[in-house]
């Protein structure tokens, strides 16, 4: 299929005249330097991964040269100790029998953890698609059941690069993990992600005695110095590290060593009510988005929600003619634009549930315009979805005030 354009909550109809014939073969290299329009990028055909990314828009250089690690490096990690009778606790160890009301942590911050990255490329092929450029390395990697495959596309119609990656994990019950590592060059950064539609900076917005080695995400992490900044869509893989390897350091702050990444895979570090050993297949994605200026919320949550909501729903090309004809694209109904976001949109019985937020620290008003489906009526409701006050439809619109962070329920009754 061409790059199609398809309208927010909607549709468009693709002709079956419009669709491409390709062939993969006839499209692909060996090339190591791959571009488009936005991007220049240099892959390391030896051991793999990113030596160098050239922005042509923002003539910028995005490798940190410095990191030790090329970008979207596989990294497998474990402790040290091989020999240990249980080695989970040359990382963390409760003394469950202290008299102390207050137990201690039991971590241990100087464990040894033994790091390996991909030996080589087993191959490296380029393919041309109909929507842009894909990269792909299968490669020798540590600790894995079988190869590593890694592939990086860049598409035409988009300023992002998205990374994937794929492998199997085997029966060891050694603790161990696996990472993908993107250090960016980008000096004097501030950290932020994405927690439950809120933008956190790590260490300054969170109450104190948290976790500071690793964080959850919902949507996406940012590094941002003022000038320049990178956002990066976590849609598959929520847990990450943020300047180095942290896990098991117990720190009291935070402090970002780098703009760097660590997308945190895989670990089996934990004892806990799961088996040692996690084989099978594993999948990652981490989709990426340089841009200038400064760090706009708004425009992250969009981002990280496009990536965690890309795959398109395709009917099949016989489905029947229905009675009443539709239009050749359209949307079911016009939804709020950011900072408020559209968290869910669920259909019951002759209505839908819209729940929104206001991710900004401003009041807003979010409007929920009709589409195909007419409005007949609307409420705002309780956090349950039950209607506590009805409100206005003017010519097919819904106008609701948010105050700054406030989560609204409405209701929408179908026409």
């Amino acid at each position: 299929m061409p790059p199609t354009s398809v309208p927010a909550f909607g549709y468009t109809v693709v002709p079956r005249s419009h669709l491409r014939t390709y062939t993969l073969g006839d499209n692909a290299s060996e090339d190591a330097t791959v571009e488009n329009q936005h991007h220049c990028l240099t892959f390391d055909t030896e051991t793999g991964g990113v030596l160098r990314w050239h922005d042509k828009r923002l003539h910028h250089e995005w490798v940190d040269d410095s990191a030790g690690y090329s970008l979207n490096t596989f990294v497998h990690e474990e402790v040290a100790d091989l020999d240990h009778p249980w080695p989970r606790h040359r990382l963390f160890q409760m003394k469950w029998d202290s008299e102390q009301i207050e137990r201690a942590r039991g971590w241990k911050p100087g464990w040894r953890a033994r790091r390996r990255t991909p030996a080589k490329v087993l191959a490296h092929h380029v393919f041309r698609l109909p929507t842009g450029i894909e990269v792909m390395q299968v490669l020798e990697a540590p600790g894995i059941a079988g190869a590593l495959v890694q592939s990086t596309f860049l598409p035409d119609g988009a300023q992002w690069v998205e990374f994937r990656a794929q492998w199997r994990m085997g029966a060891t019950v050694h603790p161990e993990a696996t990472y993908l590592l993107y250090p960016f060059h980008l000096l004097d950064a501030t950290a932020r992600f994405d927690l439950g539609g809120q933008a956190i900076v790590p260490g300054k917005e969170q109450i104190p005695g948290v976790c500071y080695d690793y964080f959850t995400v919902q949507n996406w992490v940012d590094f941002n110095n003022g000038q320049l900044g990178v956002t990066i869509a976590t849609p598959d893989n929520p847990m990450v590290q943020l300047g180095d390897f942290h896990f098991g350091h117990n720190q009291a702050g935070f402090a970002l060593e780098r703009a760097m990444l660590l997308g945190w895979v895989t670990n089996t570090y934990w004892e806990t009510n799961f088996r040692a050993q996690q084989p099978g297949l594993v999948t990652a994605r981490y989709r990426v988005q340089p841009y200038a200026g400064a760090f706009d919320e708004a425009q992250a949550h969009r981002f990280g929600l496009e990536a965690a909501h890309d795959a398109l729903l395709l009917q099949h090309l016989g489905e029947p003619t229905p009675q009443t004809p539709w239009p050749a694209t359209g949307s079911l109904l016009v939804l709020p634009q950011p900072p408020v976001l559209t968290l869910h949109v669920q259909p019951v019985d002759d209505h839908i549930v819209v729940r929104l937020l206001n991710a900004s620290d401003n009041p807003q008003t979010a409007t929920l315009g009709a589409g195909l489906m007419q409005i007949a009526g609307a409420a705002r409701c309780d956090l349950f979805g039950a209607p506590v006050e009805a409100l206005t439809v003017a010519q097919g619109k819904i106008a609701v005030e948010l105050a700054p962070r406030q989560v609204a329920v409405l209701r929408v009754w179908r026409a």
